[in-house]
């Protein structure tokens, strides 16, 4: 009890410190900060402190680096769902939006992990694809220079909503950029398990019983015929079974008909209902 009481009085002072006058004060709070958020023992302890509103503060400073390092914890600070509640309820959810688009990688993809966890615990899907957030993101996924889980964990948690995957199922860039590359993706020879697995959850949320127009569009895009190519080859349990659920959506809408509807895919999807694995099967 009394390490808990010294973790709490340390903590207390350290969060303190977030508001202080001096930049140079200022920036090495921020550092123990960011750094101490990302050890799951001590980022409730941060919370309880109050660290998110001098966190969400440090965004608006203009400093790169303050910024960096408020945006790394405000990323942990928000797995914690009271936390992004009281994010949400203050109404400064929209500070993440600028940064998907601005600052360092570092900081544009803790952004991106950032809105994935708050949509994860409070919604707010609609909202994010009218403040541009998955606009923005649809651009991260195409840029070329960053890690793509953190972009495809959010991508995953907002395509749950119907308007996010009419968004993404325009013929207008970036959308059909970030589209074609999902189904590029999941199929390339040098793309490791976890970027298909990434790939095909966010596939097979745009396919779930979506507006024929996103259906179409993922067609159009080859993605059943990724769907179906993957399958006669792959034996990951996770990553079959959305697969075949790709498969099965975009093959029971007209469009899918008519591309199933060949001697050739018959064929396949006979020898894939043989599979002897059960996910591979479901198709």
């Amino acid at each position: 009890r009394g390490n808990a009481q010294l973790v709490c009085g340390f903590v207390g002072q350290l969060v303190s410190l977030l508001n202080s006058q001096r930049t140079e004060v200022q920036a090495a709070a921020a550092t123990v900060v960011s750094d101490l958020s990302t050890r799951s023992e001590l980022c409730p302890h941060l919370a309880e402190a109050g660290a998110l509103a001098p966190v969400v503060a440090l965004l608006g400073r203009g400093n790169a680096q303050l910024v960096e390092r408020g945006m790394k914890a405000l990323s942990c600070l928000v797995s914690i769902p009271s936390v992004a509640q009281e994010l949400q309820r203050s109404g400064r959810l929209e500070v993440l939006v600028p940064l998907l688009s601005s600052g360092s990688s570092t900081t544009q993809l803790n952004a991106a992990l950032a809105v994935g966890t708050v949509v994860s615990h409070v919604g707010e899907r609609a909202r994010f694809l009218r403040n541009g957030a998955v606009e923005r993101l649809a651009v991260m996924l195409t840029a070329g220079n960053m890690r793509h889980d953190g972009i495809l964990y959010a991508l995953g948690e907002l395509s749950e909503d119907a308007t996010v995957c009419g968004a993404l199922s325009s013929p207008h860039a970036p959308w059909s950029d970030a589209r074609r590359w999902l189904v590029q993706r999941v199929q390339a020879s040098n793309s490791d398990l976890d970027l298909r697995r990434r790939c095909a959850f966010v596939m097979r949320r745009m396919a779930y019983g979506r507006p024929i127009e996103v259906k179409h569009s993922m067609l159009r895009d080859g993605a059943m015929a990724a769907s179906m190519g993957l399958l006669q080859h792959e034996e990951d349990a996770t990553l079959c079974a959305d697969l075949s659920f790709i498969l099965y959506e975009l093959g029971s809408s007209p469009e899918g008909m008519e591309q199933v509807c060949t001697q050739e895919t018959v064929s396949t999807l006979v020898r894939l209902s043989q599979h002897s694995h059960e996910p591979t099967r479901a198709c």
